[in-house]
């Protein structure tokens, strides 16, 4: 694993913060890994779960990173598994919720969900979460919560309090009647100022995951259509939805995710993988659009549902991840 600087901080200077801008630069911290997968963010924390391999008697691990570190050429921690697991890892501070693996199990996929507590010397095991989640995939931290996707519905757990003080409780949701047969939840995401999840049934059966509630709800955005990207706007009042025809799908959170407008973004839908991205500005209403047969980013603007302009990239961009600023 590698990291690149995109080259853009901020300095306070007491009455304001002043801005810097350089070229982007690979960082010199080179991190051995076998099979890393899940990375996920939370604050100023990111993890990435590193699944191990079987056939070379590698285990799973959990290694947490921080900007500074990263600046620095070091990891800010790791945490060894006992077992090779398809697992996830989501960072909380001085805590650490990640993935148990079933010993007897043939499956690399997860069954529950352990909290980890970080001490001076490392992390020591709090709890292992009783809920089972069989063929656990897919988690998300939001400002209370974590879900997890399971076959079987979904497990949340919730955050009281803040620090190395704060307690952890879990619940499980099941899945709603009519979650189509042989589907499951296995990709879920959020956003820190909406209570409520989004988890998606591939190919194109998205759900709204009330935590609160314990509830799981069916979101009708598009009949028949395929998901080939999804992901909130900045302010989390829009949730953006690309179909297998290359159509933007914009729906409102506060409003049942009930779609609001539709945009036509990617004009010729790859019949393979990779498949286009999106992600959201922390600085505009935008989202960019990846278009990896015109060759091209597409900038929509979302508040009027248009596409603002095409960047000509000259090769084919899939992945996209947004650097800058947030205000």
């Amino acid at each position: 694993a590698q990291f690149i600087d995109g080259g853009l901080w901020q300095e306070d200077h007491g009455d304001h913060l002043h801005d810097y801008r350089q070229a982007p630069r690979l960082m010199s911290l080179r991190m051995p890994a076998v099979r890393p997968t899940h990375f996920e963010t939370h604050g100023t924390q990111a993890a990435l779960f590193n699944d191990g391999l079987a056939a070379e008697n590698k285990n799973a691990e959990v290694v947490l990173l921080s900007d500074a570190g990263i600046g620095k050429g070091t990891v800010d921690a790791r945490l060894p598994l006992p077992l090779p697991m398809h697992g996830t890892a989501e960072p909380l501070g001085d805590h650490l919720l990640t993935t148990y693996r079933d010993p007897a199990s043939t499956s690399t996929l997860p069954v529950q969900v352990e909290l980890h507590r970080r001490t001076a010397s490392g992390w020591v095991f709090a709890q292992r979460f009783e809920p089972p989640c069989p063929d656990l995939h897919g988690s998300y931290t939001n400002a209370r919560h974590t879900a997890f996707g399971c076959s079987d519905g979904v497990l949340v757990v919730t955050r009281s309090g803040s620090g190395a003080s704060a307690t952890f409780s879990a619940r499980k949701i099941a899945n709603p009647d009519d979650m189509p047969t042989g589907a499951r939840i296995g990709t879920v995401k959020g956003h820190d100022k909406v209570a409520q999840f989004v988890g998606l049934a591939s190919p194109g059966h998205l759900f709204a995951i009330d935590p609160d509630a314990g509830r799981i709800t069916r979101v009708n955005w598009a009949e028949g259509r395929t998901v080939r990207a999804h992901g909130f706007d900045r302010a989390g009042q829009n949730y953006a939805v690309l179909d297998d025809q290359g159509s933007l799908h914009l729906t409102t959170p506060a409003n049942g995710f009930a779609t609001r407008a539709k945009a036509a973004v990617v004009a010729q839908m790859p019949t393979a993988a990779p498949f286009p991205s999106l992600v959201a500005s922390l600085s505009r209403d935008e989202l960019y659009v990846s278009d990896p047969t015109a060759r091209q980013v597409a900038v929509v603007d979302v508040p009027g549902a248009t596409v603002r302009k095409r960047m000509d990239m000259g090769f084919a961009p899939t992945g996209l991840a947004w650097l800058g600023i947030a205000p």
